[in-house]
């Protein structure tokens, strides 16, 4: 299946369970009490955390009997929209969408928020491996890549959405613990950069959506990062288990302002498991090769800790920042 085509059906099945629009940016303080509930999303109209955070809106209104509208405040790798949130009213109407750059951008970039002391866990929506593909060309095993690479150091090219994103994090933490040396080549998007993959302009790439690519014999898929096989393609190695205790999960999460009262905190949290758990939702988000997470507030604070001190800590000895 041809993969623009299917990340577009994706994208239109993710639209058909929301009808919700976007807030224009109208210049609203960010800290105004009351008015409009919204989610806002530190990324353009149209990508998955985008859509996901409409699915999570639009139920909402049935849920709860009040609507969120999704907000997108896009730029500085999700850091303007995080920013905003941090500053709002704590009062359960704004509320944050993010995924794993949240957890990591404090560790790379100048931000005025701290993900864990200024913001409340409200709950996790998704979580998904990174799938590590390379170019037909390549070898068909993480052993045999890593061996090519240490023969050719810094011959081999893997491609990334951009610097600081899970891609480039993912292949960089990759080749430490390989002891390996690949080149990063950035690129605009997900999409470019696993097109450029599948077409020879880089050998290795660290990602989502590339499954179709995959089906379509274009990219070959010779690892997932998760602890365990993923059991729709059990016959998939994971990453562990040549380099053991290696392991990055990829997640979509909703948070609050830090200080938003527990009992709202709980019931907007009992409200999205309820509509993480609808049939058509799963389907839908696996089909973009997500899976959900329904739990209480806790799990997300977790991994939100879990992942920023890891990170923190990762980021350093891989030497990136962007300060």
């Amino acid at each position: 299946m041809d993969f623009k085509k299917n990340r577009r059906k994706v994208m239109i099945q993710l639209l058909a369970l929301s009808s919700v629009t976007s807030l224009p940016l109208i210049g609203k303080a960010d800290n105004q009490a009351g008015g409009t509930r919204r989610i806002v999303v530190g990324y353009g109209a149209g990508g998955v955390t985008d859509l996901l955070a409409r699915i999570i809106a639009n139920d909402l209104q049935t849920e709860l009997g009040h609507a969120y509208i999704v907000e997108n405040k896009p730029g500085a790798g999700g850091n303007i929209a995080s920013d905003s949130v941090a500053r709002a009213f704590a009062d359960g109407n704004t509320l944050l969408c993010a995924a794993l750059a949240f957890a990591v951008n404090p560790s790379i970039s100048s931000v005025r928020y701290n993900p864990v002391k200024d913001f409340s866990p409200v709950a996790l929506l998704t979580q998904y491996p990174i799938y590590v593909v390379v170019h037909p060309s390549m070898p068909d095993t993480i052993e045999d890549l890593i061996a090519l690479a240490k023969s050719k150091p810094g011959q081999l090219n893997y491609a990334s959405a951009g610097f600081g994103t899970s891609p480039h994090l993912g292949a960089k933490y990759f080749a430490k613990e390989a002891g390996i040396k690949i080149t990063h080549i950035p690129y605009r998007g997900g999409i470019q950069a696993v097109s450029a993959t599948a077409a020879g302009e880089t050998q290795i790439h660290f990602g989502a959506s590339v499954l179709p690519l995959v089906k379509s014999g274009k990219l070959k898929l010779i690892a997932v990062t998760s602890k365990e096989r993923l059991s729709h393609i059990s016959n998939i190695p994971t990453i562990s288990e040549t380099l053991p205790d290696f392991e990055i999960v990829s997640w979509n999460g909703l948070f609050a302002p830090a200080g938003t009262d527990s009992d709202t905190i709980r019931n907007i949290n009992h409200a999205i498991n309820r509509i993480l758990q609808k049939p058509k939702v799963i389907s839908t988000l696996r089909d973009a090769e997500m899976e959900v997470s329904p739990g209480p507030p806790e799990k997300m604070a977790e991994i939100l800790k879990r992942d920023y001190e890891m990170w923190a800590k990762t980021t350093k000895s891989l030497g990136i920042n962007i300060r």
